[in-house]
């Protein structure tokens, strides 16, 4: 029995059994709905996507001359979804694939002071490295750490210079140094949820445009399957 076709070759129901009695073996097997039920079916038409998917990354990195290739690409599930997040993870052929669709994806300078400019918070946080005395007896073993400008004594620590001391009767800081500061990778993360966008929008039209489902297999959200439970 055929669950699905990718370009024209099918995904059996074999493969789909297989991957059930793996679910239902597992150590949350317990918890996962009979196969005769609402939810168990549902459960069957996720393992059929998810298994679609796999099956789509297969075919498109034998079209590309793409070998197995690990690890496996960091996404945030959230900008994908649930299965495709699930597919990639068990696809041997997901970062090889992954990287080829986004390899143009770019962020440009604009692109980060725009971010920058709607998120200002998002600033360069200085830090200053202390040496702190109470009572007169080392904190954190004398051992220098690092301060904020928010922590207590900050504003101090900042008006200072290297080699001062400040505090007050109890409190004192010797100022280490001023020139360290933490910056967020703007670039980095707004590269990375550009790629996954794109991952995700190039995956729709595959699965739109290659894939055949027969009756049954159904996105377990699709609204005309019969064990679809949300509605308007």
């Amino acid at each position: 029995m055929t669950v699905a076709w990718v370009d024209g070759e099918p995904v059996g129901q074999a493969q789909v059994d297989t991957q059930l009695q793996r679910l239902y073996r597992g150590r949350g097997g317990p918890g996962l709905p009979g196969p005769d039920t609402s939810e168990g079916r549902q459960l069957r038409r996720w393992v059929i996507q998810v298994l679609t998917v796999v099956s789509v990354l297969e075919h498109e990195a034998k079209r590309r001359g793409l070998t197995v290739s690990t690890p496996t690409p960091e996404i945030d599930p959230a900008e994908l979804g649930g299965i495709a997040a699930a597919a990639l993870a068990k696809s041997p052929y997901a970062a090889a694939v992954f990287a080829a669709v986004v390899d143009a994806v770019t962020v440009t300078d604009a692109d980060v002071a725009g971010c920058h400019a709607a998120n200002p918070e998002l600033v360069a946080e200085e830090i200053r490295l202390v040496r702190h005395t109470r009572a007169g007896r080392p904190v954190n073993g004398g051992r220098p750490y690092r301060m904020r400008r928010s922590d207590l004594f900050g504003e101090l620590v900042f008006a200072a210079a290297v080699g001062d001391v400040v505090g007050d009767e109890r409190d004192t800081l010797e100022v280490l140094g001023l020139a360290e500061s933490t910056v967020p990778d703007i670039a980095a993360t707004l590269l990375s949820a550009a790629r996954a966008r794109a991952f995700a929008r190039w995956l729709g039209l595959q699965l739109r445009d290659r894939v055949v489902l027969a009756p049954g297999s159904e996105h377990p959200a699709d609204p005309a399957q019969p064990d679809h439970t949300h509605r308007h």
